[in-house]
């Protein structure tokens, strides 16, 4: 059995070593995830910095990390789809962007609570070449903040990608 066959919905189908699943999208049904997993053409992981100050003490300056948990140091998630049919991930990510612009809860309809208006979390596997996942990165609490616009044009033969970018409010990495 192919492993596309074997765990549907999830982009391992390609030539290279990872794979990334959305553990939810708001407003999306459990069975609309493909249009996000199956798209995936990159991702670019974020890079991280450590706010630092020096102290003085007897002459002799001294490194300190100013460790916190304000996502202010935290950088973007970014991950590149391929366009679905229908243009339906665009959609779903740019109603999303639009409609927490607007307030609207479009996680739970009804409540107005803003904190539902999260991807619970983005899993990031690191495969080896039998595709088997050997790593993980995960990020939890994740917030679409981004979306490149398209172009549409009939001149162009190619496959149609747009970026979105992502913050997170934590993150962790394990060996499998």
């Amino acid at each position: 059995m192919s492993t596309i066959m074997s765990k549907p919905g999830i982009n391992d189908f390609h030539n290279s070593n990872f794979r990334v699943t959305l553990g939810d999208f708001p407003g999306a049904q459990a069975s609309d995830m493909s249009i996000f997993h199956n798209f995936v053409k990159s991702v670019s992981l974020p890079g991280f910095s450590l706010a630092t100050t020096t102290t003085s003490h007897f002459g002799v300056d001294e490194l300190h990390n100013m460790g916190s948990r304000d996502n202010n140091d935290l950088g973007d998630l970014s991950i590149v789809f391929k366009l679905s049919e229908g243009l339906l991930n665009y959609f779903y990510i740019a109603n999303y962007i639009q409609s927490v612009r607007h307030k609207a809860n479009i996680s739970k309809p009804g409540q107005e609570k803003q904190k539902d208006n999260i991807i619970t979390s983005i899993a990031v596997d690191l495969l080896n070449n039998q595709e088997k996942a050997i790593a993980r990165i995960h990020y939890f609490r994740c917030v679409p903040t981004s979306i490149d616009g398209l172009s549409l044009d009939y001149a162009q033969t190619g496959v149609l990608t747009f970026t979105t970018s992502f913050k997170f409010e934590e993150m962790t990495f394990e060996l499998l």
